[in-house]
């Protein structure tokens, strides 16, 4: 199987580290490599007539970056877990979303500040929409630990072998238990839903359950059955629809705000 590779983007605040605690942690179960991502951002560089104190300001953010990535490259590859990193210059947004093009990561790992709520402008929103790589939302607030269940949140169409391999190998080595939501949840398909868990459960030879819920939209389904099964990990495959109801909001409604990590995969 490929290797994993987890992208870490860094700006070195409280919830980008608490980001890269949790990938170090799924990174030690489901084994693969970190790839720290840093984008120097231009705008700090003070503006002056003198080039060359230009460019002192800007070499000076330069050294203070790679200082920095050197000390968390050292934690991680304690850890046994080979680790890269990738500075770039530039403005971050936009920085970011090169450095997952070049780099080709299988999941990106993007902290997220709970003291506010994230909007068209974030750089959660920005990486999702420029980007059809998973992204992992870890909540600042939420402490990095194994998760103890895990919830698929699907509209449970036909999947191929391939289409979640990689994915589901992480859930395997690092869940307790795995739970399957269908969140187009109705009596006439109630056969479908359980031949599809039966599938998913032959294809990656693990006993995942299925969860209903009585509520009709996809956020309000995903936001009980978090609340009800006492859910620490939410693996949420968004149709484009959803996608559209989730970013094209402000502020973003669940699950993007959900208190958990959330694996939001567009399709």
């Amino acid at each position: 199987m490929k290797q994993l590779t987890y992208l870490v983007p860094v700006d070195f605040s409280p919830c980008s580290l608490n980001a890269l605690q949790y990938a170090t942690m799924l990174a030690r179960h489901a084994e693969g490599k970190i790839v720290l991502s840093h984008v120097v951002d231009l705008e700090e560089v003070p503006e002056s007539d003198n080039p060359v104190v230009v460019t002192w300001n800007l070499d000076r953010l330069s050294r203070t970056a790679q200082e920095k990535m050197k000390s968390l490259r050292e934690m991680i590859a304690l850890e046994g877990i080979p680790v890269e990193e990738d500075i770039a210059f530039g403005n971050v947004k936009n920085g970011v979303v090169k450095q997952i093009e070049q780099i080709k990561p299988t999941v990106i790992v993007l902290g997220r500040n709970t003291d506010s709520q994230p909007d068209k402008n974030s750089m959660v929103t920005h990486i999702s929409k420029n980007t059809r790589v998973p992204v992992l939302v870890v909540p600042g607030s939420h402490n990095p630990r194994v998760p103890n269940k895990a919830l698929l949140a699907t509209d449970m169409k036909p999947f191929g072998l391939k289409d979640f391999a990689l994915l589901m190998n992480i859930i395997r080595k690092t869940a307790l238990q795995l739970a399957v939501l269908n969140v187009k949840n109705n009596t006439a398909n109630g056969a479908h839903a359980s031949a599809w868990v039966e599938k998913l459960n032959t294809t990656y030879d693990i006993e995942a359950s299925l969860v209903t819920t009585n509520k009709p939209q996809f956020e309000k389904s995903v936001e009980e059955a978090v609340r009800e099964n006492k859910v620490d990990f939410l693996f949420a495959i968004r149709h484009e629809g959803i996608f559209d109801r989730i970013f094209n909001n402000d502020p973003l409604p669940f699950p993007v705000q959900a208190g958990v990590p959330v694996l939001l995969v567009r399709r």
